[in-house]
């Protein structure tokens, strides 16, 4: 089935993130090394949802 999409439109807001109040610099540093915990995490799920096995062409 095709189908033809003759134009779309969207309009793009964008918000300024607040600054944190208070905190230290180890707070911070803390936090990113969380951030890229969870990034990594995300990636070896990925990779494990994607990886084909039993493909030895």
């Amino acid at each position: 089935m095709t189908v033809h999409v003759d134009s779309v439109s969207s309009e793009v807001t964008t918000e300024s993130v607040p600054e944190a109040a208070g905190g230290s610099a180890g707070d911070t540093a803390w936090q990113e090394l969380d951030r890229m915990r969870a990034l990594r995490e995300e990636m070896d799920r990925d990779r494990a949802r994607t990886r084909a096995e039993g493909f030895d062409d």
